[in-house]
């Protein structure tokens, strides 16, 4: 759901003279991104777009990546600009796959394969903290860039899953937790947005 921001970047940085790989963070793509860094692949920066997959492994949805995602880059020594997009919400089959413990959850049918499920204040909070210590571990600059109006196409003001009060907690507890020398900047504007684009793609090219 960051696809427009994705394709803005991908652009750039290749007009800019990069080769980029985009992974789909749906749990493959995610395995496969931390495999191919531990592997030794010649990386020479990676733009984290998307860590719903981080939010399915803490909460039991279908697109965990597993529990070292977000790991490999740091241990590796490899710049990373970080944008928590699509941390609203995880991600389950369909609607009769989602659990009954989330019953009084927001929930988006995407396709007949495909739902999810936005996430409430205290879940954000366990998943801001869980990003935090893994990025807390990188060896190399960490540049943390924060969508403030909105960290998906359904966490935008008039869609199903815009939720001010749970995106301050989370932004609120991510900020808490970092480590002083990871550099945080807040934009004010939708994931999606043209400028906000921009400033992931000026912070990539620095």
């Amino acid at each position: 759901t960051v696809a427009a921001c994705a394709d803005r970047i991908k652009g750039a940085l290749e007009s800019n003279g990069f080769e980029v790989i985009c992974f789909h963070a749906i749990g493959i793509g995610g395995m496969s991104l931390e495999s191919l860094i531990e592997e030794g692949f010649p990386v020479a920066g990676v733009v984290e777009l998307s860590l719903d997959e981080n939010g399915n492994e803490l909460f039991g949805g279908r697109s965990s990546a597993g529990p070292h995602r977000l790991e490999a880059a740091g241990k590796k020594g490899i710049p990373q600009v970080i944008v928590p997009g699509d941390v609203d919400f995880i991600g389950f089959i369909g609607l009769q796959d989602i659990p009954p413990k989330f019953a009084n959850h927001k929930h988006v049918l995407h396709n007949p394969q495909a739902s999810a499920i936005r996430l409430k204040e205290h879940e954000m909070t366990i998943l801001a903290e869980f990003i935090a210590n893994k990025l807390n571990n990188s060896k190399e600059k960490v540049s943390v860039l924060i969508p403030l109006k909105g960290f998906s196409s359904w966490d935008k003001e008039g869609k199903v899953f815009h939720d001010t009060e749970a995106d301050k907690v989370f932004i609120k507890t991510l900020e808490a937790n970092l480590n002083p020398r990871i550099q945080i900047k807040e934009i004010d504007a939708h994931i999606n947005d043209k400028e906000f684009a921009d400033q992931v793609i000026s912070e990539c090219l620095e």
